[in-house]
């Protein structure tokens, strides 16, 4: 049986059933530790140190559940507890391993996920710094550092800037311009998006990556893949689930963005 990826966003240290249940998450119950829930960015889970009762249990419960959990960071995490997990080899590259069966995709690697090329980069820059207290509820290690720049595109020089799969908590800016004018969450409500210089960064990337889907979250809206000056589709996430090979081995792209009819934005 092929193993099967699925991808989130956000969960902001929510495991209830409520957010990972079936009524959102049917084929979780399918699952098995063969297959893939991949969380891109603001896990969440890593927050308070030392960690509380509730965040051990978080990770248990997802320790627990049938697939295998894998997350990029987001803005909203405790990076110097997520920088002190122990590091393993695993899908070709290093990951921190947060505990059994979860495990924290670092940035600026390609990693070989159930067949698939996956070039995996979290960060990105939180708007309510000003009002957070740094190493207590907000760490510059949300943004990438020049070396862990330089690490992705040495890596994907190696793979000759051909990958499958993308993994970002922000967009790159071709993707967030698309958003801003056809997602009804910004071009109908006036809601706009701060700027982020690591959305600079990735669209440099973008410009040269050939690839099948690039996926984001940080937004807090959902979209079908969609066109946006790339090889490949680019796709918002938030409390849907999207199966990758679903969205990968689609044949028909399509011309604009389609918002998910369980949208919650």
């Amino acid at each position: 049986m092929e193993k099967r990826i699925f991808l989130t966003g956000d969960l902001h240290g929510d495991v209830s059933d409520a957010r990972l249940g079936k009524r959102l998450f049917p084929e979780g119950e399918t699952l098995s530790k063969d297959d893939f829930l991949v969380v891109l960015g603001d896990f969440g889970v890593f927050w308070h140190n030392p960690p509380t009762p509730e965040e051990r249990r978080c990770l248990n419960v997802l320790s627990a559940m049938p697939w295998t959990t894998l997350f990029v960071d987001g803005n909203h995490e405790n990076f110097d507890l997520l920088d002190a997990l122990p590091s393993e080899e695993r899908w070709g590259g290093p990951v921190g391993v947060a505990a059994k069966g979860v495990y924290h995709l670092r940035r600026g690697y390609v990693y070989d996920v159930a067949g698939f090329y996956c070039f995996a980069f979290g960060g990105g820059r939180s708007v309510d710094k000003s009002v957070r207290t740094p190493g207590v509820d907000w760490w510059e290690r949300e943004n990438p550092s020049r070396e862990e720049r330089e690490r992705g595109i040495e890596f994907l020089e190696k793979r000759g800037w051909n990958v499958d799969l993308v993994w970002t908590h922000v967009a790159p800016s071709r993707a967030c311009d698309k958003l801003l004018e056809e997602h009804y969450a910004f071009a109908h409500t006036g809601r706009r998006m701060e700027h982020d210089p690591l959305s600079d960064y990735l669209d440099g990337l973008a410009e040269k990556l050939s690839f099948k889907l690039w996926s984001f979250a940080h937004y807090h809206v959902s979209a079908r893949p969609f066109p946006a000056g790339s090889s490949g589709l680019f796709s918002a996430e938030y409390e849907t689930f999207r199966e990758v090979a679903t969205a990968v081995l689609s044949e028909r792209a399509p011309v604009g963005i389609s918002t998910e009819e369980s949208e919650n934005s």
